[in-house]
């Protein structure tokens, strides 16, 4: 694999391996937990790491969104590809 996870990728793919979520529900998660204080969890910091499991294939959009008047919302899964990299 060319790509070097980063604490923050293998967060991501952790949370992802619990359940399928979107972006912002994975930062909510990582502060709740307090991961933020190990992992540097910033919005813009997250989302660019989103983009790059997603162009590693590591996971995809499983599904869209949208509770009332709120914007879309995109959810994640974790490929096959991702659980084996987190596995390692």
């Amino acid at each position: 694999m060319a790509y070097q996870l980063t604490s923050l990728g293998i967060s991501v793919l952790a949370l992802l391996k619990a359940r399928s979520m979107h972006g912002y529900e994975m930062l909510q998660t990582l502060v709740e937990r307090h991961a933020d204080r190990i992992v540097k969890v910033r919005p813009g910091s997250l989302y660019h790491v989103v983009d790059r499991l997603t162009d590693e294939k590591l996971i995809r959009r499983a599904a869209t969104d949208r509770e009332g008047k709120r914007p879309e919302r995109v959810i994640y899964e974790i490929t096959d590809a991702g659980a084996v990299a987190l596995a390692e």
